[in-house]
């Protein structure tokens, strides 16, 4: 079972559109949010990613995403960071800072987390690596 969001959480996912932007303060709970919507696109049986500036800020929602999904995940790459789950679904994990994540790949939705920490990175991995990867399934992005 997924955790609960709270009430301002839920109007965000209930006003989502296929690319979302969430600007909010400290402690708001976008990175529990951003866990929150990568697991139930995966639970759906489509692929989906999350990238984060670096390993550091990647490893504890790995280990978060690992620990809630234990139930239902049918392999595990610790060192690809790759997870697959009972149906179909697969859940990859990126780390901005080791080139142009994703290429090649197809995703329903791609999660960023922490992107005012990519500065101008940002864009570039979007345009060039990332934005490509939804095309396929005419996925989505936060």
């Amino acid at each position: 079972m997924l955790p609960g969001l709270h009430p301002a959480q839920q109007r965000v996912l209930s006003e989502a559109r296929r690319f979302n932007l969430l600007r909010a303060g400290r402690r708001f709970g976008k990175s529990t949010l951003g866990r929150h919507v990568l697991m139930h696109e995966a639970l759906r049986f489509r692929p989906a990613a999350w990238v984060a500036p670096s390993y550091k800020y990647l490893l504890p929602n790995w280990r978060e995403v690992c620990d809630t999904l234990a139930p239902v995940i049918v392999s595990k790459s610790e060192e690809e960071k790759h997870l697959c789950i009972a149906g179909g679904g697969e859940i990859d994990f990126w780390s901005a800072d080791g080139g142009l994540p994703g290429e090649g790949r197809s995703y329903g939705l791609v999660v960023f987390d922490e992107c005012a920490m990519m500065g101008a990175d940002l864009e570039r991995l979007w345009t060039r690596s990332l934005r490509p990867t939804l095309a396929d399934l005419q996925g989505g992005a936060w």
